[in-house]
């Protein structure tokens, strides 16, 4: 093993210090530090596995422990947990990060050594780390070794892809150029480890944007399209060298429309091994730099027909529990207009829907902008008419919880208000189904006045942000929605309190 240099040596002092210090992975975020050292610590970076079933009759196999940013949970979660670090110096951080508990094992001598340590039965193997493999035949050779073994296992193995739009978008436009030591893996090379560790199933997932902060994970039976390609400026994810990050954002949505996206996907998560029993989902996204009451994961299971939004921690059960009140309340309110809800159903800390499959109003408007402006402004302002009809109950007035959340902004006495607001009636947020405007998205609803004009401003101002509308055309859409410059300035303002609101303290995204 290289000796390691003074400026490894201190980021592993750092990393001590925080692990050492208790720190919570928010507190972490909110420290003034180095990206790639925030990253470390990050909740992000669970997202991967999270979802993974796993629990304390469950044996845990993780090669690669790296700093231990899934051994810490895994730790938590399983009940053996034996994880391979041919560092000696990160396995010592594994080992402190989780605890030195007493059902962890950490391993830094040969590999070899490490195999005659495992029990006889192991239900999840996870290759984390694997740079210290020195080719990909070497990482097949050992997959093979422990399929063998362990053959009812489930087996893990997230990657970096060397063709990914992260290379292409950063000053370095070669990999190899920075990453010496990094084992990279294209699609080609994940569907031939599946084929010749001849696996018997193989589900592969797309994190977006990359395995370190999992935003979303897209499936082959669920490909992104260009609307639901999050904006991942919305994190920090700078890691010791720079790139276009508003470049890679708009190749991605490229990539989504031309069908090269998994070919570009920046990272892999190939699930091995007997799956048919685990129900997988279709489509995972995470909400997770929220207040801890507000964290959520969205999954999309087709195979059940359903949508899911299920919290994250126990203290989350109150908003879940809302979400199926909002739904009920806001379909009233829509009595005699375009708009209705799909009926959901509410567990302690799952709110499930019905999966809409048709054409959302993002796409409806960019078909009809494809045909000429007029017919795109004639949709939007049939929206507009829609969404105000629904809300119009009476004159807005502030309450003490309008300000609490929005911000005590200074609204026109004549803006009109529901009783019943969701502020998020963002156009892909609408499914058109069988004459009706399916809205699917209820969690930001409120009891309260909040001005229609608002909800409006808002749907717009995340249109034309996502899709990078001509300015002349914003300008008269703004001016046929009677939204004038003032009135954005003043909503602008609302949806930076909202975000602050939702974050609670963390990173503000807009």
């Amino acid at each position: 093993m290289k000796t390691k240099n003074r400026k490894e040596q201190a980021f592993e002092a750092q990393i001590r210090q925080l692990i050492e210090g208790h720190y919570l992975d928010w507190e972490i975020d909110k420290k003034k530090l180095p990206p790639v050292l925030r990253r470390v610590f990050s909740p992000m970076r669970w997202n991967l596995l999270e979802w993974i079933p796993c629990g304390k009759a469950d044996t845990v196999v993780e090669i690669g422990g790296h700093y231990g940013e899934f051994s810490a949970h895994f730790a938590e979660l399983a009940g053996q947990l034996f994880v391979y670090e041919a560092d000696p110096v990160k396995a010592e951080l594994i080992a402190l990060r989780c605890g030195n508990a007493d059902n962890v094992v950490v391993c830094s001598d040969s590999i070899e050594a490490f195999f005659q340590r495992l029990p006889d039965q192991v239900n999840l193997l996870v290759f984390h780390d694997i740079d210290f493999f020195r080719s990909l035949d070497q990482l097949r050779a050992v997959m093979q070794n422990l399929y063998s073994r362990f053959p009812d296992s489930l087996v893990l193995l997230p990657c970096d892809n060397p063709r990914g739009l992260r290379y292409r978008y950063s000053k370095i436009n070669d990999a190899s150029e920075r990453f010496t030591d990094k084992l990279f893996l294209s699609l080609d090379d994940v569907k031939m480890l599946v084929n010749t560790v001849a696996y018997p199933e193989a589900a592969i997932y797309y994190p977006y944007p990359e395995t370190t902060a999992a935003m979303v994970l897209y499936s082959d039976a669920f490909p992104p399209k260009m609307d639901n390609i999050p904006y991942f400026g919305l994190v920090n994810l700078e890691d010791g060298y720079q790139r276009d990050r508003d470049a890679e954002f708009t190749a991605a949505k490229l990539a989504a429309s031309n069908g090269t996206f998994f070919n570009e996907s920046n990272s892999y998560l190939l699930l091995a091994g007997h799956l048919k029993g685990l129900d997988l989902p279709s489509f995972i996204k995470y909400s997770n730099q929220r207040r801890d009451s507000l964290n959520i994961r969205t999954e999309i299971r087709l195979g059940q027909n359903a949508v899911k939004k299920i919290a994250l921690s126990k203290c989350g059960s109150g908003h879940i529990q809302k979400l199926k009140k909002y739904e009920e309340w806001a379909r009233r309110q829509y009595e005699g207009t375009l708009l209705t809800l799909p009926k959901g159903t509410v567990s302690k800390y799952i709110y499930c829907y019905p999966f809409l499959d048709g054409s959302s109003l993002m796409e409806e408007l960019d078909k009809a902008l494809a045909v000429s402006e007029s017919a795109f402004q004639e949709l939007l302002c049939l929206w507009q008419d829609t969404v105000r009809k629904a809300h119009d109950i009476s004159y807005f007035s502030k309450t003490r919880e309008f300000v609490s959340i929005f911000g005590d902004a200074q609204i026109p006495p004549q803006l009109r208000s529901g009783s019943i607001n969701n502020v998020d009636m963002v156009f892909d947020n609408i499914i058109l189904q069988n004459g009706k405007w399916m809205v699917i998205d209820t969690e930001w609803t409120y009891y309260f006045p909040i001005p229609v004009d608002y909800i409006i401003y808002r749907a717009f101002f995340y249109y034309i942000r996502k899709r990078d509308t001509d300015e002349n055309l914003a300008a008269l859409c703004w001016s046929l929605l009677g939204i004038d410059q003032e009135m954005q300035n003043t909503f602008r303002q609302m949806e930076l309190h909202f975000q602050a609101y939702i974050l609670g303290g963390r990173k503000r995204f807009v």
